[in-house]
């Protein structure tokens, strides 16, 4: 046997009751033994590993029974980034999943982070992880943990800084050669000068200065947007900058915010020159600090320069600022920007100054703008002011002699009629400690309404407001307005008719005026989309829903509002009292959601299920979830909603293939009819066997119920020919990261795809050939002159809903996708509309091809 080898058996004969001795030696690593002996005796073996037994009359045959040995195998898909997405490990004994078992870190543990079974990248490294069952060590892995694939201007900084020789050269200007993604908020854009836009981006961390070579992208993004850019990194001479004389890639992000560093208070010199030497001179990595900044006004060289008291670099030239500043010798100023040092110099001691902000100057004067005046009761005037000089005032305050008779908003200057007076009452604002007054008359001679209106009719859902607009004749009535409603349990309205919607059903809004006159609104309240059991939203909805929260990177935003949601379990497995990376029909998340042990025997595929619980927007979009305090309102197995097929759809003319179906929920044990819709291409029998009849493809229609799913099988003639590689087989042996543009599957079949970006590495030794959507990735599929393509299956992954498509529609890893013609050419899209980085990661690829 190629199993084990058996030892020490000599070539003479053996008399009867003579010692024999013999050895096994397993050869097979994948084996165990299970018995030795001879005949239908069974041995055991003794201290030194050896057999024996004495020779009985007859010839022995001697026997080893062995058994395959069943492995734990420690797995994972997906790369490992910081900050990335988490990759699930997996545990297998054999074939079978491992239920029970834990995931450690043997070493580099701060290089990640672990949950459960699902490992996040913490730091660039290498980790050695293990699994462990009963607390036993019984299979291990090591990652290396990449770069985020998307970087903070920290991020690609620092990785600069330690890859690129001489970045830290402030005497030069350094580039990189690799183009760095990153993602950065704009603070500032400054005017469009030599056809270009420049911009401060801030991550929080450090800012660049970015040049965009279309003058026409100022009108794209603005100051307060997200953006993500694709080019080289550069150290100006101290300044970090991307710079290319033709961007690329330039994408705003809707929805997504990245918080930035709080300003830092510089009031005196000391303060300063500790900024100044740790973040514009050689000591630091040239950050840029975001300030607020005290100064007092200079003139150096017929400009405008700010002196910082007591400072040793202390003058600041503020450039391309977004205010116009009011420049006064002397005067003492505070600026919210940034500190650069674009035009430092230890000679001329000034660094330059991003002036964001300026604080109001202090007001000398200042003039109310409107003269005395009379109202009515009941009626409102708002006043305005001037200050000299124009646009200045730090504190300001409005106030009133006699607020029972005539009240003034403090803040907005709005003036409001309450009572007649005998005598005039003082309105006076404030301004920086200079004041101006307007006396208000409000005349006794009352005005009565004649004539209301509201509209007709207003319609709003439940936790929502409208405004109503009372229309009131005559506009200056003295009588005041009262707002009720006679249903308040479904619509309430306060004082200045704002209704809020309670609850489904119909409400009359009424105003009235001192009860003279009265008009009344009817208004309608819809049960939010999703807030009762008897009117859920689909997944689908959920994830619109989800998509339009604020996401961001790495974090979970939830919606405010909790909704049932409403579909069919397409993916997920229960675990204990929770339901785990499960899915609702293939797009809405289930993750950590509460489930009882009365649903949880209900929970299988096919099911119908409805949760309870806030929508989570997980990392700007990428992951629809539900939070953790999500419940499971109810799961119904009682009608089959889905087929699952298997088996392949692909056959010669004469041979057959079985197609396996299962209708679910599988508990249904629900049955299925097969049926062909072109019998002159393949037949089908009840039990699932397709027979090719004839070159050409043939929907094979299987039915449980009302339910249909329709299988598309190829057949081709006897002179095609099939061809199977995995990524391995046509790439070979090569290093993560390296490029291979293009495959040979055999003498006939190519296989190729642009280099642009990323596009065309491979990575796992090899394993998965990587499509960038960002790259505009087209893989085109050629077959030799003489030949014709007839169909194609890819396996392969997504990454970010990626999509791969054909003449512009998705397809599925494993489906069959029928060809016509030499050539076929797929790209890469993604199933989100808002999103534009998926990815697609091949493994294998079966083409079918015929003579032309």
């Amino acid at each position: 046997s190629s199993d084990y080898t058996i030892s020490g058996i000599d070539s003479n004969g053996y008399k009867v009751n003579a010692p024999v001795s013999f050895t096994v030696r397993l050869d097979n690593t994948e084996k165990e033994i299970t018995a030795v002996g001879y005949d239908s005796t069974t041995l055991t073996a003794k201290a030194d590993g050896s057999y024996g037994f004495s020779m009985p009359e007859k010839d022995v045959r001697l026997f080893v029974s062995t058994r395959t040995v069943e492995h734990y195998k420690l797995s994972h898909t997906g790369e490992i980034r910081v900050g990335g997405d988490p990759v699930a490990f997996t545990l297998m004994l054999g074939t079978d999943a491992v239920p029970t078992w834990t995931l450690e870190a043997k070493s580099g543990a701060e290089f990640v982070t672990i949950d459960g079974h699902n490992v996040t990248g913490k730091a660039v490294g290498e980790a050695v992880l293990v699994a462990k069952v009963g607390g036993e060590e019984v299979d291990s892995e090591t990652v290396n943990v990449l770069k985020s694939e998307v970087m903070t201007l920290a991020e690609a900084i620092d990785d600069a800084w330690t890859t690129v020789a001489d970045f830290n050269d402030n005497s030069k200007n350094t580039k990189t050669t690799d183009k760095y993604k990153v993602r950065a908020k704009i603070v500032f854009m400054g005017n469009v000068y030599n056809g270009k836009v420049e911009m401060l981006l801030d991550d929080g961390t450090a800012i660049i200065d970015y040049q965009v070579s279309s003058s026409s992208a100022i009108t794209k993004v603005a100051v307060g947007d997200v953006i993500e850019i694709n080019e080289p990194l550069s150290n100006y001479y101290g300044l970090f900058e991307m710079y290319s004389s033709k961007v690329d890639y330039i994408t705003k992000l809707s929805g997504v915010t990245i918080d930035t560093t709080p300003f830092t208070d510089i009031a005196d010199g000391a303060a300063y020159n500790t900024v100044y030497n740790n973040n514009i001179v050689n000591n630091g990595k040239h950050k840029i600090v975001p300030a607020n900044l005290s100064a007092k006004g200079k003139v150096v060289g017929e400009k405008n320069r700010y002196e910082v008291p007591g400072a040793e670099h202390g003058l600041l030239a503020t450039t391309k600022s977004v205010i116009d500043l009011d420049f006064e010798e002397g005067a003492t100023y505070n600026f919210k920007g940034y500190l650069l040092n674009w035009n430092s110099s230890s000679s001329a001691l000034y660094t330059n100054f991003i002036a964001i902000e300026q604080e109001a100057l202090a007001a000398k004067s200042v003039t109310i703008d409107q003269d005395d005046f009379t109202l009515k009761i009941n009626n409102s005037k708002q006043l305005t002011y001037t200050t000299d000089p124009v646009g200045a005032g730090k504190v300001v305050s409005w106030s009133s002699s006699n607020p029972t008779a005539v009240s003034v908003d403090e803040n907005t200057g709005l003036v409001t009629a309450h009572e007649a007076t005998t005598a005039p009452v003082t309105i006076t604002v404030t301004v920086d400690g200079k004041t101006d007054s307007v006396k208000v008359t409000v005349s006794a001679e009352l005005t009565p309404a004649t004539a209301v209106t509201l509209p007709a009719t207003l319609t709003l859902d439940s936790g929502t407001t409208e405004q109503l607009t009372a229309t009131v004749t005559p506009a200056d009535t003295t009588d005041t307005a009262l707002w009720s409603s006679d249903a308040e349990a479904v619509a309430t309205v306060d004082n200045t008719g704002k209704v809020t919607g309670v609850t489904a059903g119909t409400a009359n809004i009424t105003v009235s005026y001192n009860a003279s006159v009265s008009a009344t609104c009817v208004v309608t309240v819809n049960a939010r989309e999703g807030s009762t059991p008897d009117n859920p939203i689909t997944a689908a909805r959920a994830v619109e829903i989800g998509k339009a929260l604020p996401g961001e990177s790495s974090k979970s935003v939830y919606t405010e509002d909790k909704y049932y949601t409403k579909g069919i379990i397409t993916d997920g497995t229960a675990a204990s009292n929770k339901v785990s990376n499960g899915l609702i029909d293939d797009v809405l998340g289930l993750y950590n959601t509460k489930i009882s042990e009365e649903l949880q025997a209900k929970y299988e595929k096919g099911a119908e299920i409805m949760v309870y619980g806030e929508i989570c927007n997980y990392s700007a979009g990428y992951k629809i979830q539900y939070s953790s305090q999500a419940e499971v309102y109810s799961i119904t197995a009682d009608k089959v909603t889905m087929i699952e097929v298997s088996g392949s759809t692909s056959i010669g003319v004469g041979a057959t293939t079985t197609l396996t179906a299962t209708a679910l929920p599988a508990s249904l044990g629900a049955a299925v009819t097969f049926e062909s819709k072109d019998t002159s291409v393949a037949t089908v029998t009840a039990g699932g066997v397709v027979t090719g009849v004839a070159a050409g493809s043939a929907i094979i229609e299987i039915k449980s119920g009302t339910v249909v799913k329709e299988v598309t099988v190829s057949v081709t003639s006897s002179s095609a020919t099939e061809v199977s590689k995995t990524i391995a087989q046509m790439s070979g042996t090569t290093t993560d990261g390296t490029k291979v543009p293009s495959m040979t599957l055999d003498e006939v079949i190519t296989m190729s795809t642009n280099e642009d970006g990323n596009n065309s590495k491979v990575y796992g030794s090899g394993s998965e050939w990587r499509l960038y959507q960002s790259n505009n990735a087209v893989v085109t599929l050629t077959a030799a002159a003489g030949y014709k393509l007839v169909s194609v299956v890819f396996t392969f992954t997504v990454t970010n809903t990626g999509a791969f498509l054909y003449n512009e529609v998705a397809f599925a890893s494993g489906e069959l996708v029928a060809l016509s013609g030499s050539t076929a050419q797929f790209k890469v899209g993604n199933s989100s509309a808002t999103t534009t980085n998926g990815q697609v990661r091949v493994t294998a690829v079966t083409v079918v091809y015929d003579a032309a």
